[in-house]
């Protein structure tokens, strides 16, 4: 994920965000930056997918699964499209959107603060003695019904205890229930 912050297709082509598990604490190397609600957000994907299990790392590219066949990564990648403007007042952000999607679909909007630059000791388990470093880590995911003209929602807090060497957002949209998004973007946060 480090070397996507120099990609030229950055926040253009694609929003990376990831989202760390918690169904891997059991094994003692829990991680901090887990969270419940993430396990639950790959589980509705499997679900989407029809897929029999969960594993790590999950790649999504569209709202896709995004395998290795043939020792290329693959996926279909579908996208509905639409315009996406995001302006980021302070920790407020005023989101419209103007979609491909049917006016009858029930739409959110999702807002994720990403942390990079982020390095953790891992003290037990299979990366026992590793020091992991992070990049576009979600540290806080909010989410509100998408309304006619511009929706406001709040850029989820900072963790105190973390440390970003830098930060970023991604902003999408979604149908409610379906966690595929129908388009995002993202940047950093100055």
């Amino acid at each position: 994920m480090g070397e996507l912050r120099q990609h030229a297709g950055l926040w253009r082509e694609f929003v990376p965000v990831a989202w760390h598990v918690n169904y891997w604490d059991r094994l003692g190397w829990p991680d901090k930056f887990a969270d419940q609600t993430y396990t639950e957000r790959q589980y509705a994907y499997a679900e989407h997918w029809q897929a029999r299990s969960v594993y790590t790392p999950g790649l999504v590219r569209g709202g896709d699964e995004w395998r290795i066949k043939d020792g290329r990564m693959t996926a279909a990648g579908s996208s509905v499209g639409g315009e996406l403007e995001v302006e980021v007042l302070g920790d407020r952000l005023v989101v419209s959107y103007t979609g491909l999607a049917r006016v009858t679909d029930e739409l959110q909007v999702n807002v994720v603060r990403l942390g990079g630059g982020i390095a953790s000791n891992v003290r037990s388990g299979e990366n026992k003695g590793r020091k992991l470093q992070h990049e576009f880590l979600v540290l806080g995911w909010g989410q509100e019904p998408l309304l006619p003209g511009p929706t406001e929602i709040d850029l989820p807090p900072a963790d105190p205890d973390v440390n970003p060497t830098r930060e970023a957002i991604a902003v999408w949209i979604s149908r409610v229930g379906d966690p595929t998004p129908l388009q995002a973007t993202g940047g950093w946060l100055d």
